[in-house]
């Protein structure tokens, strides 16, 4: 015998519908995978400018910056990528190949990352890092900051970031923005993890030695052995620069 005509159908309709969402599902299988190869390759060359920002080429820029543009048109509410865009673009305006009137929706990826993901405390580090270098709007940057402490008050990225918002613009800081410079300097030094060696970077390039230590002496006191030495070494050597 033969099916009948409303079973046959009925077969030929899932078959339809089966091959229809196995193509959906293979079209965002392909978008997903397209956009992240593009995002890790992005997110390699910036790992290589933040090492030696002389590296970057405007050859470089322009790929990265078109690259991350097709990317979120593929995925547009993917907080990474908005946070990755914003970065593309910053380096591109500290380059020099961007001119600022093009920076304007640069916060727009910020504010948009962050509402994605909200407890994202290095996106509100990295925010407040734009706008204290791009926007010169400080109070803005620390509000950021404080957002960053709130979410991941440890955080690597946190830290570096706070003390890199801070020493770059010292001379503009009221007191209590200095306080928390300070106080993030001195919990970067009391801490065995790396970061101290990017922070003592930091430190020499904006020659602050002789004020952290200052505080440092005051802040650390019967502090480990290893924490005096660094005070001592990298802060408070008898010749050391003067900021």
């Amino acid at each position: 015998m033969h099916p009948a005509p409303a079973a046959l159908n009925t077969k030929r309709l899932i078959i339809v519908l089966l091959a229809v969402t196995i193509v959906w599902l293979l079209t965002l299988v392909w978008r997903a995978g397209w956009a992240s190869i593009n995002y890790f390759q992005v997110q390699h060359w910036l790992y290589q400018w933040n090492r030696d920002s002389s590296q970057l080429t405007e050859t470089q820029f322009q790929a990265a910056d078109a690259a991350m543009h097709k990317v979120l048109q593929l995925e547009p509410a993917h907080p990474h990528y908005l946070l990755m865009m914003a970065k593309v673009q910053e380096w591109g305006w500290f380059k020099g190949y961007l001119a600022s009137e093009q920076m304007a929706g640069v916060e727009q990826y910020y504010q948009e990352a962050i509402r994605l993901r909200p407890a994202w405390a290095a996106a509100y580090a990295d925010y407040a890092w734009y706008l204290a270098s791009v926007q010169f709007r400080l109070t803005d940057a620390f509000a950021q900051i404080a957002l960053a402490k709130q979410y991941g008050p440890y955080l690597d990225d946190v830290q570096h970031r706070t003390l890199a918002v801070a020493f770059s613009r010292w001379n503009y800081l009221t007191v209590q923005q200095k306080a928390v410079a300070y106080q993030t300097l001195a919990q970067v030094v009391a801490s065995p993890h790396a970061i101290y060696g990017k922070t003592l970077a930091l430190v020499r390039n904006y020659q602050m030695q002789r004020l952290g230590c200052i505080y440092l002496r005051t802040q650390l006191r019967q502090a480990a052995p290893f924490v005096e030495q660094r005070v001592q070494r990298d802060f408070c050597r008898p010749n050391q620069p003067k900021s």
